[in-house]
């Protein structure tokens, strides 16, 4: 039997004719097909428009071109919407205003200065023959001003100074002032705006005769100069003046701009900081004060906003490249927002009910709430005080917002699309502005839109002056006397809602919201394209089914090329046969070994007491068994000696030798360079670095950067980094955090941390200050800082410091729940290589040395002194500072002391570091010794001129070694002198507390043995000094001759 008459013997068979099959099979397949388009008619409002990314990536800064350029619309405004009272009670503008502060090029003043609410079009071009780029367009409208300037623009912010370079001739005024802010006409706001002053210049060469010159910072992204003054603080007016138009002008860049703010206001970027990072990937810069030009290849002054008057709130996408829907899209996105439409499946609608504390209040809110729980809403009253990220979330989770006319209504914008909008209107004549302010604007938004305006008796007004006053009777009259008197009046009165006639209103609300589909139009175009997608299975399956009896059929082949430019795939990978440079070798030898008292194993607070330094090649004691790197180099990196082993490894790209990463593991810190692709995520403490060969060592290990790594007490207090090596770019997709770049940096990245023992000065220094200074000094302030295990009193305290060596404001990177991105990340500090070299810069492990540091320190702290003078050029009394301490270690007889040293010759100042840290260093560098005991307090030498005598007072206890350690050897190495002077028993505290006979007294080194802790209470806590002056004068004698020798050459 053949194949034909089986299947003819089928069911189907059996039930029909072969024609009759075939007509079935035809007609089954037109079926599908009319199917399938009543659905594409059914869901095609569903179905388009996708949505579109569009990405610009050519920015050419060679620009030639002047333009400036408005448009006007010949079209007046509608005479409905302006009325005596738009003339006369709107803030926005006023009837004569001329915007005589400002000028452009004197041939279109004219044009530039009308004060008309359409849009005058004028043009004026400056070009350079061959080049038709352009350098500087300027668009003025009725109530803004936008100027791009292009090329060498360059931003002096304490002068408010902006200079552009053009290279062809220009007729017109070259000299022109603007003032940022986006409400020109009104000259309330305007007058809190700076004003600020635009140059053209011939070429770039004269730039350097201008009142600044030199490029200060260089920049790679283009800056926005915009105001936070106007009325920047009124919720109102900060969206409509500021986040809206900054959101139209900036988002364009993704991310790469960089803010200039002039006219300063903390609070104002306080509030708005989650939309500042989505707009702008660097911390944005406060210019009003900056001392040094900021260099840029283009700068737009001013923000876009609607040209037409009275279109608040609103983004005309015939005017711009983005809507109102793009922007409630970006605050969905900035803070985190759920909701995108109303979804009412399986819960109540939400209503909320805006508080307001002063005027126009509710007097009756509870009523309200109850009438809105009987209507069927859940009820949450709340006033807009709690933070705008914490209160977008609340309006984002309503479905109804219901106030008196007012500011705290401009938070509808975080409402989800078709939700409701109830506007209450109190009495004095507000429908203009209700309908101009918030009316047009929630329909822009795909909200719904309902007012209730309220009767007389429901107004506190009435019972304030009765119902024949004539702010009751007649608000036109109150209105012709102008805003302030429509403001005294209107604006102070509290609303009782008369519950009776408000409730039809609550009950269109809940209508509107009943009458949505089920499906949010999100969940509706996933609906239309599943059923498109549906309809053509049914047709494949019909297809499949009756195809027997639709062969054959005419057939068409139409093969689509795709060629995609690729054709080879290389896989390129060499490996180093050296893994370690030779450059990082065992420097010490094993010859030379670090030999202490017996001390020195107790009281250490460097090491722990069973570490036992030495250069030994047999020494393999761990001190970071915390921490491991790539698994062949694993023994080598973790052996903690006295000596500067240092190790490297290198992860390289065949084709490239620049190294990926390399680091370097010593005794007493740990330091990783990645370069690439790195992406940093704070709140996981992880770094990813993308590396393009194989590499067959661990790619996962961790990492403590803090400069004291044999300290457990100290790395304990120090915040854990994870650090991953990923073989391809690709596989950040699978990375536990976000993978797109967040913030992009274009300069390399610091990663340390501020945990360990800062706020203790000495260990301020030694662990972090010095350190970084070595660290990043090289990238002459062209680096970012990320610091770990924030302390903001310590960035307080070295505030200057930090500055001197960032161009760029530290980020506490912990809390970062976004990923920042750059080329180049260090992770950890540099240090000297050997235990025990404390404040200590050694040359031949660094380019800079302690010399340099200070020379630094002097710098950044603009300390006047290098060298003190000395022999015959000291020609004042030489100066001596005594170190006083509030609590232990503390002299007791300071007076006697300071005596003394004015007996010997010294003018004397005794001071305690407590006054802030460039005060103090200051007080340091003017004088030529300094004196204290033992301690923190005289980690400050580092301020001293250089030849300046230190003398340190030894308290009892076994403290030479650490006091050798600590200041002694780093004095001289500072080009220091150095004294000492061990004071006996009977000028310890400690002899009065105990008598001489005690242990403590008696044997510190037994006391020493137990441990640290107990050598620390005993001797460092327990203990005060009373010097013996008279064994102590020829100390004094001793210093104040050092400084009478002539200095050798």
């Amino acid at each position: 039997m053949s194949e034909k008459d089986l299947l003819y013997n089928t069911i189907l068979a059996r039930s029909f004719s072969k024609n009759e099959q075939k007509r079935l099979g035809y007609g089954a397949f037109i079926a599908s097909l009319f199917f399938v388009f009543t659905l594409c008619t059914f869901f095609k409002p569903y179905l388009s428009p996708l949505p579109i990314v569009e990405s610009q990536l050519s920015v050419d800064v060679g620009l030639r071109m002047l333009r400036i350029s408005e448009t006007h619309k010949p079209k007046a405004l509608s005479s409905s919407n302006y009325t005596t009272f738009q003339n006369n009670i709107t803030s926005n503008t006023t009837n004569t205003q001329r915007l005589n502060d400002t000028s452009l090029p004197k041939n279109h003043s004219d044009s530039f200065n009308r004060t008309t609410p359409t849009l005058i079009s004028k043009e004026q071009v400056i070009s350079d023959g061959n080049m038709m780029e352009e350098t500087v367009k300027c668009k003025k409208q009725s109530r803004t001003e936008v100027c791009e300037l292009n090329g060498d623009v360059r931003v002096h912010g304490k002068s408010a100074t902006i200079l552009t370079a053009i290279t062809s001739a220009f007729s017109g005024n070259t000299t022109w002032h603007m003032r940022p802010y986006a409400r020109k006409r009104d000259p309330g706001a305007m007058n809190n705006v700076r004003e600020w002053t635009l140059k053209l210049v011939k070429n770039a060469e004269r730039l350097e005769n201008a009142n600044f010159s030199r490029c200060v910072t260089n920049h790679s992204v283009p800056a926005i100069v915009f105001s936070l003054g106007g009325y920047s603080m009124n919720n109102f007016h900060a969206f409509a003046d500021i986040v809206v138009p900054l959101f139209t002008t900036a988002r364009r860049f993704n991310g790469e701009v960089q803010f200039l703010v002039t006219n300063k206001n903390q609070a104002w970027i306080n509030k708005f900081k989650e939309i500042l990072r989505s707009l702008s990937n660097y911390d944005l810069i406060h210019i009003d004060d900056e001392d040094e030009t900021h260099c840029f290849t283009t700068v737009i002054v001013g923000l876009k906003i609607h040209p037409e008057y009275f279109r608040e709130l609103t983004i005309d996408s015939s005017f711009s490249e983005y809507s109102m829907s793009d922007f409630r899209r970006f605050l969905r996105d900035a803070y985190s927002l759920r909701n995108a439409a109303v979804d009412l499946r399986r819960r109540r609608p939400r209503i909320m009910i805006l508080s307001r504390a002063g005027s126009r209040a509710f007097t009756n809110a509870d009523e309200i709430a109850s009438a809105a729980g009987e209507t069927g809403f859940e009820v949450v009253v709340a006033e807009a005080s709690t933070g705008l990220a914490r209160f977008a979330e609340t309006v984002n989770s309503c479905d109804v917002m219901l106030g008196v006319h007012g500011a705290g209504l401009t938070n509808m914008v975080f409402l989800p699309e078709n939700a409701v909008v109830v506007q209450i209107l109190p009495i004095g004549g507000f429908e203009w502005l209700a309908e101009t302010d918030f009316g047009r604007p929630a329909k822009g938004m795909n909200l719904r839109y309902l007012e209730y305006k309220i009767a007389a008796v429901e107004s506190s007004l009435v019972r304030k002056y009765g119902r024949d006053h004539e702010i009751v009777r007649d608000p036109s009259a109150v209105i012709k006397r102008g805003w302030m008197a429509f403001k005294s009046t209107y604006l102070v009165q509290n609303v009782t809602v008369d519950i009776n006639r408000f409730k039809p209103v609550l009950a269109k609300a809940f209508e509107l919201l009943q009458k949505q589909s089920i499906f949010s139009k999100n969940e509706q175009k996933r609906l239309g394209y599943g059923a498109f997608i549906a309809s053509l299975f049914f047709v494949f399956t019909l297809c499949t089914i009756f195809k027997s009896y639709l062969n054959p059929l005419p057939t068409m082949d139409t093969q689509l090329s795709v060629d995609t430019g690729l054709r080879m795939v290389r896989v390129t990978e060499t490996h180093k046969s050296q893994a370690f440079n030779s450059n990082y070798t065992t420097t010490s030898g094993a010859s030379e070994s670090l030999i202490s008292p017996t001390t020195q194993n107790n009281i250490t607070s460097n090491v722990t007491n069973t570490q036992r330094l030495t250069s030994s090649e047999d020494d393999k004691l761990s001190v970071c068994n915390d921490t491991s790197l790539p698994k062949n180099y694993l023994d080598l990196f973790n052996c903690t000696t006295p000596t500067s082993i240092s190790n490297e490894q290198s992860a390289s790209d065949g084709n490239k030798m620049d190294e990926t990463i390399k680091c370097k593991k010593q005794s007493r810190t740990e330091i990783c360079e990645f370069n690439g692709d790195v992406r940093v995520h704070g709140k996981s403490a992880t770094i990813l670095s993308t590396i393009t060969s194989a590499f067959s060592g661990n790619s996962t290990w961790q990492m403590r950067p803090y400069a004291r790594k044999g300290d457990l007490v100290a790395m304990n207090r120090v915040r854990e980094w994870t650090v991953k090596l990923i073989q391809n770019a690709d596989h950040l997709e699978n990375a536990n955090f976000s993978s797109r770049c967040v913030r992009n940096h274009s300069v390399p990245a610091m990663i340390f941390s501020l945990g360990g023992y800062t706020m203790n000065n000495f260990h301020d220094f030694t662990d972090v200050v010095v350190p970084l200074f070595t660290t990043a000094r090289r990238f002459n302030g062209e680096v970012q800082f990320l610091v770990t295990n924030k302390n903001q009193p310590w960035i307080n305290k070295f505030k200057e410091i930090l500055r001197r060596l960032s161009n760029y404001e530290l980020i506490y990177i912990d809390g970062e729940d976004e990923t920042h991105c750059f080329t180049t990340v260090v992770v950890g500090l540099n240090r000297h290589p050997e235990y025990f070299k404390e404040l200590t810069i050694d040359p031949s492990y660094s380019e800079y040395s302690m010399s340099d540091f200070r020379r630094f320190l002097r710098d950044t702290y603009s300390l006047r002194n290098a060298a003190v003078s000395t022999g015959e050029s000291l020609r004042r009394k030489p100066r001596m500072l005594i170190i006083s301490r509030a609590r232990s270690r503390a002299f007791t007889n300071t007076d006697e002391i300071a005596n003394a040293a004015g007996e010997t010759g010294f003018e004397v100042v005794v001071a305690e570091a407590n006054t802030g840290l460039a005060s103090f260093a200051e007080t340091v560098n003017s004088c030529d010794v300094m004196l204290g005991v033992h301690g923190a307090g005289l980690t400050n030498m580092v301020f001293l001129p250089e030849n300046a005598v230190v003398i340190q007072i030894l308290p009892i206890g076994g403290f030479e070694w650490l006091a050798d350690t600590d200041f002694g050897r780093p004095a001289k190495g500072m080009n220091l002198r150095y004294l000492e002077y061990k004071i006996e028993a009977e000028e310890s505290s400690l002899v009065r507390q105990y008598g001489r006979g005690h242990e403590i007294v008696r044997d510190p080194s037994a006391v020493a043995k137990r441990g640290w802790t107990a050598f620390k209470s005993a001797y460092l806590v327990g203990q005060n000094v009373t010097v013996d002056i008279i064994r102590f004068k020829p100390v004094l004698a001793k210093a104040f001759e050092l400084l009478q020798r002539r200095q050798s050459v």
